[in-house]
């Protein structure tokens, strides 16, 4: 699996950052679906993913880009448990 450069949208005004991850290559044949996660920093330091897409969807890391690893590697998974192709786009809202 490819992952392209990160892309960044928004403004330095904005409340909160978005960032589009295209996590696999793109195929002609099929057209990847979009899931929303939401990065948040809990008290203890922690940055905590969670998705409005995928309600099963919940994990941590000690850094933004762990966390959204683990999201991007716990979508995968369930997602393939559902049956689906497992390209996807993924936004990261920032809420801190």
């Amino acid at each position: 699996m490819s992952v392209f450069p990160l892309q960044y949208a928004g403004t330095e005004s904005s409340p909160s950052i978005v960032r589009l991850i295209p996590v696999a290559q793109e195929t002609k044949s099929t057209e990847r679906q979009t899931i929303r996660v939401v990065l948040e920093q809990g008290q203890d330091g922690w940055f905590v993913v969670s998705s409005p897409d995928l309600e099963s969807l919940v994990t941590q890391g000690k850094t933004e880009e762990q966390a959204e690893r683990k999201a991007v590697d716990a979508i995968e998974l369930i997602l393939e448990e559902l049956g689906q192709e497992k390209e996807f786009n993924l936004i990261v809202t920032r809420k801190f």
